[in-house]
């Protein structure tokens, strides 16, 4: 499917969209705060398949490099708060033969409160698409941490 990273976002990217929403209240005194990062890097790993010493799928080692962008929107009331997190991890392996290791891998995290002098609650959502090796993993955790 051409649009497959596309429809990945787009379910955390919707959640995201409803909390802010429902959470941001005009009336009250309220913090928004935006942050931003970049970082790049360059591994080197002498076992990139996991593989025991004796096993024909062994690879030898390799060096690889890593890019990774994270935004994060945080909103805060003096009795609620929002803060979503969203990050894209990429690996790029310059060896022909190690393409397939190659990952990008997405990271939608939600994190949301609100307290009252007697009682609190906490929600926090977790979204990740990450490629392992060769296959990949989906999987969104919905807990609920009552305190």
């Amino acid at each position: 499917m051409p649009n497959s990273k596309y429809h990945a976002l787009l379910i955390p990217a919707a959640i995201t969209g409803c909390v802010l929403l429902a959470g941001a209240n005009p009336a009250e005194a309220a913090s928004w705060n935006a942050l931003a990062d970049a970082s790049g890097s360059w591994l080197y790993n002498d076992n990139p398949t996991l593989r025991p010493d004796d096993s024909p799928l062994k690879r030898d080692a390799t060096s690889y490099g890593r890019i990774q962008g994270r935004g994060t929107v945080e909103y805060a009331t003096p009795n609620s708060f929002v803060d979503t997190s969203a990050r894209v991890s990429q690996t790029y392996y310059p060896k022909e033969e190690d393409e397939d290791l190659e990952a990008t891998n997405y990271y939608v995290e939600i994190a949301s409160g609100y307290s009252t002098p007697r009682n609190q609650l906490r929600l926090d959502v977790d979204y990740d698409n990450v490629g392992l090796l060769t296959a990949l993993a989906h999987h969104a955790i919905l807990v609920l941490q009552p305190d």
